[in-house]
């Protein structure tokens, strides 16, 4: 059973474009949409320790050290969800909340994805918010890169 509590993290890059931010694409079994490093914090786990597995995970990178201290929070109601992934939450779950993070790669670094992912691009902030599927992520990254977004 997972918890109501999940980790979303922004990996930027400095490249001679500015500024940009890693998307992974969810495997088509995973739903095959444009996203950024993401999962469930486990039970006992904190915040940052939940996002440092989830980024190891995902990408391969130990962020031990580097996660930004700003953060951003927001919620979703569990309708969002299929109705197949419901029944993996506590019964009479109805929010999940999303604790948001900023970490920068060093430079030349390149995820290594694993399973859940097909593929990755390192973008623009225009660019990714036009990739990324749900308004709160977006927000999100509008939130931790610091720029305003017209």
């Amino acid at each position: 059973m997972r918890t109501t509590k999940e980790v979303l993290i922004f990996v930027f890059r400095r490249s001679g474009n500015g500024e940009q931010v890693l998307l992974t694409h969810r495997c088509p079994e995973l739903g095959g949409y444009w996203h950024t490093v993401a999962g469930g914090i486990e039970d006992m786990e904190t915040d940052d320790e939940a996002a440092l597995r989830e980024l190891s995970e995902e990408t391969g990178f130990d962020g031990t050290g580097k996660l930004d201290p700003r953060r951003h929070f927001y919620s979703y109601s569990l309708s969002e969800e299929p109705p197949a992934r419901k029944d993996i939450y506590p019964p009479g779950s109805e929010q999940i909340s999303v604790t948001c993070f900023r970490l920068d790669a060093p430079r030349g670094w390149e995820p290594s994805l694993n399973c859940e992912h097909d593929d990755f691009r390192w973008c623009g902030l225009e660019e990714a918010l036009n990739l990324l599927r749900w308004p709160t992520v977006s927000e999100a990254l509008v939130a931790l890169s610091g720029k305003a977004h017209s």
